[in-house]
């Protein structure tokens, strides 16, 4: 039992180094400008690197924490019932907030990141939702 917990313990630790990596792409204050504006001009970019990374879906909250943009993949519905079960935490400068969500048999982790100024202030909040 414990060689269980202890293999179950590194996948996840793996799962969650490779969604926070994928997380931190976005994480450039050079993003900023996008998020004054109108960000949905930027939507293919996002799609783009949604169709290229491992995430499931990414949804960008601007500093105020509303939803500003979200793209998903095709053929997730059942997940997205899932995520919407728990609480959305945006974590302080520096933070980080993760949620393990099981769907059928598949592990996804759901990531939160504040996105920082060059000054280190919060311009906004990216979440994706790793496979």
């Amino acid at each position: 039992m414990a060689t269980y917990y202890f293999e179950y313990r590194q996948i996840d630790t793996f799962v969650f180094n490779l969604a926070a990596q994928a997380a931190k792409h976005f994480n450039i204050p050079e993003n900023e400008a996008a998020f004054l504006g109108d960000i949905n001009r930027h939507r293919p970019v996002v799609e783009t690197f949604l169709k290229e990374s491992g995430f499931a879906g990414i949804r960008l909250f601007g500093r105020d924490q509303q939803l500003k943009l979200e793209t998903w993949k095709a053929g997730i519905s059942d997940l997205l019932t899932q995520i919407e079960k728990h609480q959305h935490v945006f974590p302080d400068t520096g933070g980080i907030h993760y949620n393990k969500i099981r769907e059928g048999k598949s592990l996804y982790v759901q990531v939160v990141i504040p996105l920082l100024s060059l000054d280190k202030k919060v311009y906004g909040y990216f979440e994706g939702i790793y496979e």
